[in-house]
């Protein structure tokens, strides 16, 4: 799924790096992350989500993306489309995993649309959040097929 930036180009809406550009405004998409590499918040994301992958331990993942996860949710509270959210990490329940919690980004999103009709639907986020098939999501009309038979209407 693409969504569209700012100034009015196209950047992948499910990746970290998709919201990173989003929330930025920076310059057209490039081949091989080139756009996300001159956003400002690349000097602490990049190191980040390069040693995310380099680890060889969850907590060492972990202790990583946590960082790129409060990277962006200031980057959301910076770009003043709601009240700041905390960025801070929390606790996954009563498991040892660190999050986001991201409902809560959603939430503060969700309350500020004014139209009714919109502010009802259904929070099932993009496609490639629940569809796990790039022969679906690489293909338009089988993508809104799935949404529609779910019962969700663009």
């Amino acid at each position: 799924m693409w969504a569209e930036c700012r100034r009015g180009w196209w950047v992948p809406a499910g990746s970290g790096a998709g919201r990173a550009v989003l929330l930025g405004g920076c310059g057209a998409p490039a081949p091989r992350g080139s756009a996300f590499a001159r956003l400002p918040c690349s000097i602490d994301l990049i190191p980040a989500l390069t040693a995310a992958l380099a680890a060889t331990s969850w907590p060492d993942r972990e202790r990583h993306l946590t960082h790129a996860y409060e990277t962006i949710a200031n980057l959301h509270s910076q770009a003043g489309l709601t009240e700041p959210v905390d960025p801070t990490i929390r606790p996954f329940h009563d498991r040892p995993f660190q999050v986001l919690d991201a409902d809560r980004f959603a939430t503060a999103l969700t309350n500020t649309i004014h139209d009714h009709e919109l502010r009802t639907r259904p929070l099932t986020g993009a496609l490639d959040q629940f569809v796990d098939s790039t022969d679906a999501l690489g293909n338009r009309a089988q993508g809104r097929a799935l949404t529609a038979a779910l019962g969700y209407r663009p």
